[in-house]
């Protein structure tokens, strides 16, 4: 994967771009300092071919430029990979899915098949998942500054104290919200294959200690697959609700265990204050979608009829509550892939 950099020529700054690596924040800091545009630039102008672009090569070998880039915590890399381009995305703009035959990967291949991918070395190096040691071995000289992701402001704030160019950030890609779908095993795998970048950048190794950090970082957001809610059965991936003349609209996109032993239910509910008014319960389809190559994948079209919910309609606190029962007065909530408990319904 050869090195590329977004570039301010006036102030002489060079950014090398690593994929999922807050990428398209810097990138959009950069176009909002050389065209001072008033408007957020678009996520996909960002990533197209630009002038700005250029190989390390036209750098001189860095003389006379600032040179900097941001690293991130690989395996969160990767997850985050495997959530924005492999999790029910649409093969339009993604290379990643819509060229398998080079990049190996497809739409909702299950984790497992999309690390044998990366660390089987089969294909062609995918941007997002290539260990980033690797690009910047290939520069060519040693970059100013390499700072961590995780560490965003204390980045931007180095960047300006050594360049007095203060980067206007404004975090254009919000999606990246990432669910813990790894074991150990998997985790052992990945950290063979991004040993590099683990060792160099300071990230650990060390499955327990890993989880204890990101776990807590992400609270419910973020739980282990052997230890999310409805006993590793079922979990909302993605979700999408339209309104429409009559009705709510709800497309789900669930990982469920083809041997699943729980009912679910949907519930439409009215808060008010801290109680809740039920307005309607649907029972789930049993029928899943599972066109896919995964079979723990499958998705589902749910509606929900204005008519079931009565007058209720002009309420701001309408809500789906999603659960799973046992059949012996044991139910589990779901935790959704964005983080809260509760899927509000759109009334504009």
């Amino acid at each position: 994967m050869k090195p590329i950099f977004d570039t301010l020529p006036e102030q002489r700054i060079a950014y090398l771009v690593l994929r999922k690596c807050g990428c398209t924040s810097i990138l959009g800091a950069f176009e909002k300092i050389r065209t001072a545009r008033a408007d957020l630039p678009g996520i996909n102008e960002l990533h197209g071919d630009k002038d700005t672009f250029v190989r390390s090569s036209c750098l001189e070998c860095g003389k006379g430029w600032y040179t900097f880039t941001m690293v991130r915590d690989p395996i969160r890399r990767f997850l985050s990979f495997y959530s924005n381009k492999i999790l029910n995305r649409s093969l339009s703009g993604n290379q990643s899915i819509e060229n398998p035959q080079i990049y190996g990967y497809r739409t909702n291949m299950s984790f497992d098949q999309a690390i044998d991918v990366a660390v089987g070395r089969k294909y062609a190096p995918e941007s997002h998942v290539i260990p980033v040691s690797e690009t910047i071995d290939k520069v060519g000289f040693e970059l100013n500054f390499i700072g961590k992701m995780e560490d965003f402001t204390t980045v931007i704030d180095r960047v300006a104290a050594d360049t007095c160019v203060k980067l206007p950030i404004f975090h254009l890609n919000k999606l990246d919200r990432i669910p813990l779908l790894l074991n150990k095993s998997q985790f052992d795998r990945l950290s063979e294959f991004y040993h590099e970048d683990q060792t160099r950048f300071g990230y650990t190794n060390d499955y327990d200690k890993w989880c204890d950090r990101h776990v807590a970082d992400q609270g419910i957001d973020f739980q282990t697959e052997e230890g999310f809610e409805f006993e590793n059965e079922a979990k909302l991936l993605k979700h999408e609700i339209k309104r429409m003349e009559d009705r709510f609209q709800l497309e789900l996109t669930w990982r469920v265990d083809p041997n699943h032993s729980r009912e679910r239910f949907i519930r439409v509910l009215n808060r008010i204050g801290n109680d809740q008014e039920i307005l309607a319960r649907l029972p789930g389809n049993e029928d899943l979608n599972r066109e896919c190559d995964d079979h723990q994948i499958a998705t589902e079209l749910v509606e929900i009829p204005f008519s079931a919910l009565g007058q209720n309609l002009e309420s701001n606190n309408l809500c789906v509550d999603i659960y799973f029962w046992n059949g012996q007065n044991k139910k589990a909530r779901l935790l959704n892939f964005t983080g809260g408990t509760r899927l509000v319904l759109p009334l504009v």
